[in-house]
């Protein structure tokens, strides 16, 4: 059997890599969380990643100790541990009422992942102790 002089064998099928999406910078996430009123105030908060401090707002973080009766606002610069853990040493702010110990953090707290990412969006109201 012969073939027409015009017949073409169909091209190969070429099969290219996907392109990848460009990664989205990805918040840190809030793994644990504990406060302490005596002897000192202080707010320790454990993160699924290493964290930079460089650009800490600590005023933006506040803990409402319903039981001890003081609202506490963040104090300086907090240290982070060269991992995902920030130490906040915290200051009496106002008298409160309430029966729970509450954390809140606006997303302006400046918390974000050690080799750039999103800021953590922070927390309203969040039940202490976490984790």
């Amino acid at each position: 059997m012969s073939f027409p002089a015009n017949f073409q064998y169909p091209k190969k099928r070429v099969r290219r890599k996907r392109r990848s999406s460009p990664s989205r910078s990805v918040a840190p996430v809030l793994v644990a969380a504990s406060f302490v009123a005596v002897p000192d105030p202080v707010l320790t908060l454990t993160f699924d990643r290493d964290i930079d401090l460089s650009n800490l707002h600590a005023d933006q973080i506040e803990v409402l100790d319903g039981p001890g009766g003081t609202r506490y606002g963040g104090d300086a610069a907090g240290e982070g541990s060269g991992g995902p853990t920030l130490v906040l040493d915290m200051e009496s702010v106002t008298p409160v009422t309430g029966t729970q110990v509450l954390l809140t953090a606006s997303a302006g707290t400046g918390i974000v992942a050690v080799g750039g990412g999103a800021e953590w969006a922070g927390a309203s109201d969040l039940p202490l102790p976490v984790g």
